[in-house]
């Protein structure tokens, strides 16, 4: 859920994907929508994790490159994420425990991502995630290296290496089961969620390969017609996934397809591919404006706050529901934001440039 607005690879779009991605969680969980909304978001939010990754150690040289790797992930992640759950520890009484040493209601346990109460379940798996992403870079720097020096197309030093990422995620959802590698939190152990954010980094893979090695002319008409399709599939992709949600909808079975975890995220790379191979679409514009860019560097405290106020704006409607928790969440966020974790990019700039 890391912004991408001041990257040099950033991709038009992306930041509007996140915020839609954060707007069905929280729509899931203030029941203006059902479950499935949540699992529509947090879907987006995992293969988009992984494709930006790619794009986050596509320069990496040498040990010291992996290292601001993880400084710039701790520093996006933790001090926010500790600030948010001492508020919470103080001013809530009963959520957060000092002296739990076993449960989702331990403070230290989820400041230190062992364990995650309700919602905080996403950052034990997002953590993991990025501690072994730069062994899947490993993977794919190696291959893409092998294989460059064959007589080869130079297409396939990104298709063989995206294609065994495929295999490994493959292989960790079917055989890394919650009884191998346990994601304790949201009151249960489940499945660790990496294969997911493989995936993402393959697409990312995929999608440099379709750039960098057929290079279709901007101006043709084949480039023309995948922007149309672009613009055709992100608005479907957005009608289908959010009507598949809506009570009325669910219960009745209608788009019941959309519910499935393996479709839902095939659509998700889909789009991810698209957006990056096109750029400049009319959607992508739409969702670059700058009220979703905005809200794009609020999401990730967007996603930490707004579960904690859910209870307090239980209103029987749904829809209003939503708009306080929303509207409540986003203020929260501002604060956060501008106190921590603007600090915290402005720290990781300044480490940034002390190793040019």
């Amino acid at each position: 859920m890391t912004s991408h607005s001041k990257n040099d690879n950033r991709i038009i779009g992306f930041d509007g994907l996140r915020v839609y991605a954060i707007l069905m969680i929280v729509a899931c969980h203030t029941k203006m929508f059902t479950e499935s909304a949540g699992g529509v978001g947090n879907s987006i939010f995992f293969s988009l994790s992984g494709f930006l990754v790619y794009y986050s150690l596509k320069n990496v040289k040498n040990i010291k490159d992996i290292g601001f790797f993880y400084v710039k992930r701790l520093l996006r992640i933790v001090p926010v994420t500790w600030a948010v759950l001492l508020i919470i520890w103080r001013m809530i009484p009963g959520v957060f425990s000092l002296t739990d040493f076993s449960t989702d209601h331990s403070l230290i346990l989820n400041m230190l991502f062992i364990r995650g109460y309700e919602h905080l379940w996403f950052l034990q798996h997002l953590m993991l995630m990025y501690l072994i992403a730069p062994l899947i870079w490993l993977i794919y720097k190696v291959i893409y290296k092998a294989v460059s020096k064959t007589s080869l197309p130079g297409i396939w030093a990104y298709l063989f290496p995206a294609v065994l990422l495929i295999i490994i995620a493959v292989i960790m959802k079917l055989f890394l089961t919650a009884d191998v590698l346990t994601m304790a939190g949201n009151g249960n152990h489940s499945q660790f969620r990496g294969w997911m954010f493989i995936l993402g980094f393959a697409t990312a893979i995929l999608g440099e390969a379709f750039k960098n090695e057929i290079k279709i002319q901007k101006h043709s008409g084949v480039f023309h017609a995948l922007k149309v399709f672009t613009n055709v599939y992100t608005v479907l992709f957005f009608l289908i996934f959010t009507i598949s949600v809506v009570p009325i909808v669910y219960e009745f079975g209608y788009l019941s397809v959309f519910d499935n975890r393996m479709v839902r995220l095939a659509c998700d790379l889909v789009l991810l591919f698209l957006l990056s191979v096109t750029k400049d679409t009319f959607v992508a514009k739409a969702l670059d404006c700058k009220l979703l860019v905005k809200l794009s560097a609020l999401s990730f405290g967007i996603y930490l706050w707004h579960f904690f106020f859910v209870s307090f704006f239980v209103t029987g409607n749904g829809i209003h529901s939503f708009i306080f928790d929303l509207f409540i969440s986003i203020c929260v966020s501002m604060f956060t934001y501008t106190v921590v974790e603007k600090n915290a990019q402005k720290l990781v700039r300044r480490i940034g440039e002390k190793r040019k």
